[in-house]
């Protein structure tokens, strides 16, 4: 029989874990990351299975589920600066465009 530590019907609620938080000996993260990822566990065997590979124990998954964790939030901060980049090239080519125009008014 296998269990997961939330019911499919209820929402995970958006939590922001400072950097002193966000370390594998807070019991509220483990469950934050056991949670977002999906971890079942089985009783019968007694292992934890995450996307088909199984875990005898805990410690090994939530390494992986930590590493996954500040992988998002890197990408995520990579994404906006690239995004921000964009944004100042594009307004410094209208204001460019808009000078070169009004230089001949």
């Amino acid at each position: 029989m296998t269990q997961t530590h939330r019911p499919l019907s209820k929402k995970r609620k958006s939590r922001v874990w400072l950097r002193q938080e966000r370390k594998l000996s807070n019991p509220e993260y483990k469950k934050y990351l056991y949670e977002k990822y999906k971890v079942s566990f089985s009783m019968s065997e007694l292992q934890f299975t995450f996307n088909g590979q199984q875990f005898p124990s805990a410690a090994p998954l939530l390494q992986k589920l930590h590493r996954y964790e500040r992988t998002e939030i890197n990408l995520t901060w990579y994404v906006l600066a690239i995004f921000l980049s964009l944004l100042c090239l594009v307004s410094y080519g209208v204001f460019s465009i808009d000078q070169y125009l009004q230089s001949f008014h």
